[in-house]
């Protein structure tokens, strides 16, 4: 009868197996693995099968402090939970610190912001008013100017330069992109024109004219980069709830995100991240460079500070949040607020 024994040494475990004991070498084996085990300097698992004939091996292996199981894959759903426990038990870890190094105060612009929108009977930021916000918080935004005319968004769009984006701007209409209120590459002063009276055609005829308070006009980024969600929700009874995750137009078809609780700190972000399909993406792939994942985790601790400290903040939306090898930047932006 062979004698089989395999040892592997797997990120701070060892996992054994063995099977087939001649007899009377039963007690010979167990010493001999309680010796490995004394030189690897890890925690042990050993699966020995063999029922009766083993017990005197499992005898030795136990008063070691080697634990033992009958099957192989008992062995490796223990050494899974234990690699759980650890991680999570440096998550807390990381989580205290989390909360060590936060201030515990509000940024008052913010406050004084969210002041005037509800002063002015409103909830709902206007995408200018939003992106400001982020701005305060310490977000990187793209600027963005406003226009309540067809005569100021061309003004606009010749100071900030072309090619530019001009988007609808309204109180009450959310989803821009759903009622053609997103015109995109506009080169020169005809086209940011014939944005203008598109966008006003299309709104007038969805939800009336009252709805079209203007425009607001933006940088075309042309740089590549991967899109990502940022977003964040207040739950009756956890509080503010964050997520992040693939963006762009196709949020919903992509279904790819992660949930996260603040306070962060940036080994949080990192690991917050780490959750999702897109983060492969965000390291590099296909000869594409990775992008500022220190840009990036900054954000997100700031992000996390801001809606922990304004509880006013119902709903804040950030998507695309473009991320590229250079730092990353808030295209747009949505924030609802109550009193």
């Amino acid at each position: 009868m062979q004698t089989q024994c395999v040892f592997l040494k797997l990120r701070g475990f060892g996992f054994g197996v063995g099977e087939g004991q001649p007899p009377g070498l039963v007690g010979h084996v167990a010493q001999e693995v309680v010796r490995i085990a004394g030189q690897i300097n890890k925690p042990l698992l050993a699966s020995w099968m063999g029922a009766q004939s083993v017990q005197e091996g499992r005898g030795i292996l136990n008063a070691a402090g080697v634990p033992t199981y009958d099957y192989p894959d008992e062995a490796a759903q223990a050494f899974v939970r234990m690699r759980e426990h650890r991680l999570r038990l440096i998550w807390l870890s990381e989580t205290q610190s989390a909360h060590a190094n936060d201030d515990g105060e509000a940024l008052p612009v913010v406050g004084e912001m969210i002041d005037a929108v509800l002063k002015s009977g409103r909830t709902l930021m206007t995408e200018q008013e939003a992106k400001q916000l982020l701005q305060v918080a310490g977000i990187p935004i793209v600027e963005t100017r406003a226009a309540y005319d067809e005569d100021a968004a061309v003004v606009a769009a010749e100071a900030l330069g072309y090619p530019v984006v001009v988007k609808l701007l309204s109180s009450t209409i959310t989803h821009k992109s759903d009622c053609g209120g997103v015109q995109l590459n506009l080169l020169n002063a005809a086209a940011v024109q014939q944005a203008w009276r598109l966008i006003q055609d299309n709104v007038a005829h969805l939800y009336g004219l009252a709805a079209f308070e203007g425009v607001t006009v933006q940088r075309m980024i042309t740089q590549k980069g991967i899109e990502l969600i940022l977003g964040a929700s207040m739950d009756a009874q956890f509080g503010p709830v964050l997520l992040v995750g693939a963006g762009g137009t196709l949020v919903e078809v992509l279904q790819d995100h992660a949930l996260a609780l603040p306070p962060l700190n940036h080994a949080l972000a990192r690991r917050w991240v780490e959750q999702t399909r897109i983060a492969k993406v965000l390291h590099g792939v296909r000869g594409q460079p990775a992008v500022d994942l220190a840009a990036l985790d900054d954000a997100l601790v700031k992000f996390a500070r801001l809606v922990q400290h304004e509880r006013r903040i119902v709903e804040l939306d950030i998507n695309p949040l473009l991320a590229t090898p250079e730092g990353i930047l808030a295209l747009d932006a949505r924030v609802v607020v109550r009193a």
